[in-house]
C-alpha cells in the first residue's frame, strides 16, 4: 500500500488538513464515512496576470491494488472540490467531505489534494499537490 506512484510532495502550498476520522456506519452494509476537512492553504502563488489567484481544492479518494507491482493505476473510488476562493493567496475554506466506505474498498486507500487556480469552466491553472495516506 500507500501513494499511487509516489511523488514528492510539491512545497508551493501549505495545506492544512486534519481530522480524518472514521464513524459508525451511516448506512447498512457501509464500513463507514471517511470525513475530510479541507481547511486552508497558505503562500500560494499568484497564476493570474490581473489581481490574485481564485484557488479551490479538489480532493481524490483512491484505492491501490495490495500487491501492485509497477506502479498500476489506482482506482479512484471519490472526488470532490471545494468552493472556489475569489483573489486570495491565503484561501480559508472550512469544507467539509463525508465520503462513504465499504468494506470492498477499506484497504490501501490514500487522498490525493490538488490546488488550482480557477480560470473558467473548462480550465485551471495547477498550484500544488500532496497526498494522505488513509489508515485505520
Amino acid at each position: 500500500c500507500g501513494p499511487p506512484n509516489p511523488k514528492p510532495q510539491t512545497q508551493n502550498a501549505t495545506c492544512l488538513l486534519d481530522c480524518l476520522n472514521r464513524n459508525p456506519p451511516p448506512t447498512k452494509g457501509a464500513l463507514g464515512t471517511l470525513h475530510v476537512w479541507v481547511r486552508s492553504a497558505a503562500g500560494l502563488r499568484n497564476r493570474d496576470w490581473v489581481g490574485k489567484s481564485d484557488p479551490f481544492c479538489r480532493i481524490s479518494l483512491l484505492k491501490t491494488e495490495e500487491h501492485s507491482v509497477g506502479g498500476g493505476q489506482p482506482a479512484t473510488l471519490y472526488e470532490g472540490e471545494t468552493p472556489v476562493i475569489q483573489g486570495s493567496l491565503f484561501p480559508r475554506w472550512e469544507h467539509h467531505f463525508a465520503i462513504p466506505l465499504d468494506p470492498s474498498s477499506a484497504s490501501c486507500l490514500s487522498l490525493h489534494y490538488s490546488l488550482h487556480d480557477y480560470d473558467d469552466e473548462t480550465t485551471s491553472d495547477f498550484l500544488g499537490e500532496c497526498w494522505h495516506p488513509v489508515t485505520d
